[in-house]
């Protein structure tokens, strides 16, 4: 079984070389590789590599591959997405994205302290977006992630994101949002998906 599995040189030299072709071409080692499961795919889409080649259950446990996320799987990805200046993303990927998060942020101070200090919450750029066919609520949106602190859950005086096309100051307030990294859920999430974990959010430093 791959618990009892013994860590022979063969096995090693498997884990810790870049032989596996993943869904992209590219060669890498098992440990970076991801099974392509529902869970994995419907949170992460194409963000992630893949294997080519569907692989024994037995064996991706084996050769490392990585099964399900974890906060040890993910917030390396969240830390290298947050550095890019933009990420494609869609909003139904990046709710269950969200409902992990703070799912996890509550199971764990270490986690908690952690999350609080990375780009966690992804948000669609309201001017690449604009002239997109299906808006920024459609598949494939630009965006990129933001700082819990950065980010509040509603803003009902449209004092950040100024959604009103007849607003004479919407083109400036939303200037100077942007300028300053302020963004707000409720224009891009529909937040009863996320009431279960609004609380946990709230508690990384995001206004609500």
């Amino acid at each position: 079984s791959p618990e009892s599995a013994q860590p022979t040189r063969l096995l090693t030299l498997l884990r810790t070389h870049s032989w596996l072709v993943g869904t992209t071409g590219e060669l890498h080692r098992p440990g970076e590789v991801w099974v392509a499961n529902e869970q994995v795919r419907s949170l992460l889409g194409s963000h992630v590599p893949y294997a080519a080649t569907t692989l024994p259950q037995e064996l991706n446990l084996v050769l490392g591959m990585i099964a399900q996320p974890t906060p040890s799987t993910l917030l390396p990805l969240l830390r290298a997405w947050g550095a890019e200046p933009s990420c494609e993303g869609s909003i139904d990927e990046m709710t269950r994205l969200l409902e992990l998060v703070g799912t996890w942020s509550a199971a764990s101070p270490e986690v908690h302290a952690e999350l609080s200090i990375v780009p966690c919450i992804w948000l669609p750029d309201l001017k690449s977006n604009d002239g997109m066919r299906g808006g920024m609520h459609g598949a494939g949106r630009i965006g990129r992630f933001h700082l819990p602190s950065l980010c509040a859950w509603e803003d009902p005086a449209q004092l950040i994101d100024v959604t009103d096309p007849t607003n004479p100051l919407r083109e400036l307030m939303a200037q100077l949002a942007s300028h300053a990294g302020l963004r707000v859920l409720a224009q891009a999430y529909d937040l009863r998906n996320l009431y279960p974990v609004q609380e946990n959010l709230a508690n990384l430093g995001m206004a609500l």
